[in-house]
């Protein structure tokens, strides 16, 4: 019994267009732990790409098991979830001359899937990335014989824009579900971040509380405060990780909450916020994981 992989794309694929529907065969047999995504591309004429640009060449990543969907996000976000979640920091490097190398590598998307007869099956969508050409894709998934985990992964994407801005109340904004997991984590994104020039009231989101089965703010957190938290094991790598050439501070638009004691499967939860902008998209990424 030991750990295994599989290559769903030859490695340093050509990546030019949408990679749809990408069976991964070995989840019929074995736990599937994780894919590992490493992109690349060349420098194309003098002005270099940033790590921003490199992450935006896949702009949407699922995950489906039998067609439903149980992962959805962008690459920019899970290289958040990894540094703010997994505590794990990509490795990153961008060129600075016409045909020179740009590397994001390292990214790993989290699945804990059981094995399964149903078709487990990854789709990348691809974008152009800006000053850059000879664009590839790297997708491996790494198996395990054993089952270390008892759940599987779900987080998909949800976006709303904010409704009028407030100081006093968290009605601006929120998301109300019932869980399908355990709910061990969320991570909001934002357009506009407080600091400098601008004031903590004019920020996208100010507070965030969670309610649960109709107790309010059983959570309840200044944005701010949010990076203070440490998950189970770690702490938060909050950097900005590469910020040449070009001052791009990747994690600036991100904050992670993260929840120790799990929310139970099966809770009724809405997530509040205050904002400080009005009709800006706001986006939460909720961690859910289900037993099995």
């Amino acid at each position: 019994m030991v750990s295994s992989s599989e290559a769903i794309t030859s490695k340093n694929s050509t990546f030019t267009s949408d990679l749809l529907n990408q069976t991964m065969q070995g989840a019929k047999s074995k736990y599937l732990d994780s894919v590992s995504i490493t992109t690349s591309s060349l420098q194309n004429g003098g002005s270099a790409a940033t790590i921003a640009n490199q992450l935006g060449l896949v702009n949407r990543l699922t995950v489906s098991v039998a067609g439903t969907v149980e992962v959805d996000l962008s690459l920019t976000d899970l290289y958040a979830l990894n540094q703010l979640w997994l505590a794990n920091a990509p490795y990153t490097k961008i060129g600075a001359g016409d045909n020179q190398q740009n590397i994001t590598a390292g990214i790993q998307m989290p699945l804990w899937f059981p094995n399964t007869s149903n078709e487990t099956q990854i789709s990348a969508y691809y974008s152009a990335v800006t000053n850059a050409d000879n664009t590839t894709l790297s997708l491996t998934a790494n198996y395990q014989a054993g089952v270390p985990r008892r759940t599987a992964l779900h987080y998909t994407k949800y976006t709303q824009n904010t409704s009028g801005v407030d100081d006093t109340s968290l009605g601006n904004w929120n998301h109300d579900f019932q869980s399908l997991g355990n709910v061990s984590g969320v991570m909001f994104n934002m357009s506009t971040v407080s600091g400098g020039s601008t004031l903590i009231a004019d920020s996208g989101l100010q507070q965030v509380g969670i309610e649960i089965d109709g107790v309010n703010n059983v959570l309840l957190y200044e944005v701010n405060e949010l990076p203070s938290l440490t998950n189970n094991y770690t702490g938060q790598l909050y950097t900005s990780q590469e910020n040449s050439p070009a001052s791009i501070a990747n994690l600036d638009n991100y904050v992670w909450l993260p929840i120790k004691e799990n929310i139970p499967q099966n809770s009724w939860i809405k997530i509040n916020a205050m904002a400080g902008v009005n009709a800006e998209s706001i986006a939460d990424l909720v961690i859910q994981q289900i037993p099995f």
